[in-house]
């Protein structure tokens, strides 16, 4: 199956709203939190930026479990951030996070640790994402991307969401529409290996099997 690029994701609220309150995006980002603690095993610590934060559920589910960490969150949807800064007024964490509407790519602020779910597939082409996961993380810095494979074929992409949507737990149309043409724009292993290359970061890349059902790919390493 070809890539075809996913454009203006972020522009409806109603795609914010679906986003932050799936329970399948819950699950990938509590994935994500286990999967750090495993890597880096010496924890991480200073400052950390989430790209395309969204609402900012992610950043919250991290201080929980790294109160050393003060975050940044980079999104360039207004509500995007505007329910992030929701999210932060109601928050205990809130002292450890700031959201900020900006296109992530063009970031020049480098931190301790560079994180991001979810938002590869959003980005026109995957130089753009790598060169700013790279810009923005210091020397020695640590990196953490989750995202999701795309499939072979539209058949792959059928099956799976029919499948999740039999278990009637979400049932937002916005939300199976948005993660239709996410699959769709979302990158192959070989791409992903093949952008970082380009872009001269030297991360490791693996498929995971979720509990979800689907496979996603972890990238992750020291710059």
């Amino acid at each position: 199956m070809d890539r075809v690029v996913e454009s203006g994701w972020g522009d409806a609220e109603a795609e914010i709203t679906a986003y932050k309150n799936s329970p399948y995006i819950l699950t990938m980002l509590q994935g994500s939190l286990k999967s750090v603690a495993d890597i880096f095993s010496g924890g991480v610590t200073g400052e950390a930026v989430d790209l395309g934060c969204g609402d900012g559920r992610a950043i919250e589910i991290f201080c929980n479990d790294y109160p050393n960490l003060n975050w940044t969150g980079l999104d360039s949807s207004s509500h995007a951030i505007s329910a992030a800064n929701t999210r932060k007024l109601a928050s205990s964490f809130s002292s450890q996070m700031s959201f900020v509407e900006t296109d992530f790519t063009t970031n020049t602020t480098q931190y301790d640790f560079c994180f991001s779910s979810n938002a590869l597939h959003h980005i026109n082409t995957g130089a753009d994402f790598w060169g700013a996961v790279k810009d923005s993380t210091k020397g020695g810095g640590k990196i953490y991307v989750i995202d999701l494979v795309r499939p072979e074929n539209q058949s792959d992409i059928d099956d799976f969401i029919t499948t999740i949507k039999a278990q009637n737990v979400y049932t937002d149309a916005q939300f199976w529409a948005d993660a239709e043409a996410s699959f769709k724009s979302s990158f192959t292993l070989p791409e992903i290996n093949a952008d970082l290359s380009s872009t001269g970061l030297s991360l490791n890349a693996r498929i995971v099997d979720t509990s979800l059902g689907m496979s996603i790919v972890e990238v992750y390493g020291t710059k």
